[in-house]
């Protein structure tokens, strides 16, 4: 019994792999972190499409922020969060237009590093983060297509920052590559 399991398990994720998208995101970052300030960074991803209209992916933001630099009051805000996405994309009928709407859930990392004339202070947390986005893609070609998302994100913690309010609004503007499949076919129009 196990045997035909395996069999029929590899037979469906083989014929599955073999039409699925894979694709790489690039973007920049800016987020709205609270008491973290607003810091500007950069992320990736890299996703599998599930349906031509539902993608998974696992997407890493880093953002960074100082204030008062090379003086004896600078501080130092870094955010970070790894999430596994659940993504939705609603295509608009003759247009190269997508709608998405995805959920992320995953951990995040906090540092906020004070410098007070000859004292140092470091604050660092990790936790849970979640956030919620929605935004335009733009199917330039078979495997170009650039977005633009905005959000809202919050972490959560229960160590040196588990007062502090980290989360906000955020905007990610990026590319995405599909590395197998296609976009569309090469006979669509709109």
């Amino acid at each position: 019994m196990k045997k035909i399991l395996l069999a029929v398990l590899i037979l469906v994720l083989g014929t599955t792999m073999a039409q699925a998208q894979l694709y790489i995101d690039g973007y920049g970052a800016f987020t709205g972190a609270g008491d973290a300030k607003n810091e500007l960074g950069v992320g990736g991803g890299l996703g599998y499409a599930i349906t031509p209209n539902v993608n998974v992916l696992l997407h890493a933001i880093m953002t960074s922020k100082t204030t008062n630099a090379n003086t004896n009051k600078e501080t130092s805000y870094e955010h970070m969060m790894v999430q596994g996405v659940i993504e939705y994309g609603y295509h608009f009928a003759n247009n190269p237009l997508i709608w998405a709407l995805s959920i992320g859930l995953g951990m995040s990392d906090t540092s906020i590093d004070y410098d007070e004339a000859m004292a140092k202070e470091e604050l660092s947390d990790k936790g849970f983060s979640w956030a919620l986005y929605t935004g335009l893609q733009w199917v330039a070609t078979q495997h170009v297509t650039p977005f633009l998302q905005v959000g809202y994100h919050r972490s959560i913690y229960n160590s040196e920052l588990k007062d502090a309010t980290i989360g906000g609004a955020q905007v990610l503007v990026g590319v995405r590559i599909t590395l197998f499949g296609g976009n569309k076919s090469i006979m669509d129009g709109y």
